[in-house]
């Protein structure tokens, strides 16, 4: 629940806040050790929480470690490998492109109407691309989405060079669905293209009561 905020704090060269997110920022729904871990580093104890840590929150004691051999918040959260960095940004640009999603929905009144002005949209960042927005409608609507999300701009080139710089459809189709009923179960079968995530597709199902045909 929190890797886009830490791919925003990073977006903004708000180091510190990245550390607090990565390391700190106590969660209910983590374990008592873990909750113990992160409540430690906010106390300063780092130390402590490096030790309470269990072995498979590597990122975690990674940048612990780092600090504690005296780096800064920002070099140790930039010694965190290029794949993970990327996760967070990344995030956080997938969050950023679902309020342009939602706002573009709710202005156009359809999702047939969107789709038919944005067949896609750029991801947002600091080099959104428009070689591909024919429409000026869908640029700027992602364009005042980060103007309104983000408070900063980093201009650090290891960052800059983060951001996906690619472009979104705006929907995609599903494939070939089909569903079995077996006592109180329900399977659902159906296909996505790449880059689409079933999470999303079953959340929008569950959503609401699901009738089945």
């Amino acid at each position: 629940p929190v890797t886009h905020l830490i791919g925003k704090a990073i977006a903004e060269c708000n180091f510190e806040e990245a550390v607090r997110y990565i390391v700190g920022y106590p969660l209910k729904t983590e374990s008592e050790r873990v909750t113990a871990a992160r409540e430690a580093f906010e106390r300063g104890e780092l130390k402590e929480s490096l030790r309470l840590f269990p072995r498979k929150f590597w990122i975690e004691k990674s940048v612990i470690r780092k600090l504690m051999r005296g780096l800064n918040p920002k070099d140790a959260v930039l010694s965190l490998s290029r794949k993970i960095l990327k996760l967070y940004v990344e995030a956080y640009q997938a969050y950023l492109f679902n309020i342009a999603l939602s706002t573009g929905l709710l202005e156009c009144g359809s999702v047939e109407e969107f789709s038919r002005r944005c067949g896609v949209l750029p991801m947002p960042g600091p080099a959104s691309s428009s070689r591909y927005i024919r429409n000026k409608y869908c640029h700027d609507l992602v364009m005042q989405v980060i103007k309104s999300s983000c408070t900063s701009t980093c201009d650090i080139d290891e960052v800059r060079k983060l951001f996906n710089k690619s472009v979104r459809p705006t929907y995609f189709r599903v494939l070939r669905p089909a569903y079995e009923v077996q006592g109180s179960n329900v399977w659902l079968k159906f296909e996505l293209p790449s880059g689409s995530y079933a999470t999303i597709l079953l959340r929008e199902m569950l959503r609401n009561n699901l009738v089945l045909p």
